[in-house]
């Protein structure tokens, strides 16, 4: 999340589908406001 969020001009993420969409969908811990979801979603064009 930090890695994302941080990022000035590119973001690349290795892994399965599955492993994000488990990455965003996880709030088990706590109640979080990261927005992880959306700013996966629409990725912009550099």
């Amino acid at each position: 999340y930090t890695a994302i969020t941080r990022a000035r001009k590119l973001v690349v993420l290795v892994g399965s589908k599955r492993a994000i969409a488990m990455a965003i969908k996880n709030d088990r811990v706590q109640h979080r406001y990261t927005n992880l979801g959306d700013r996966l979603r629409v990725p912009e064009v550099v």
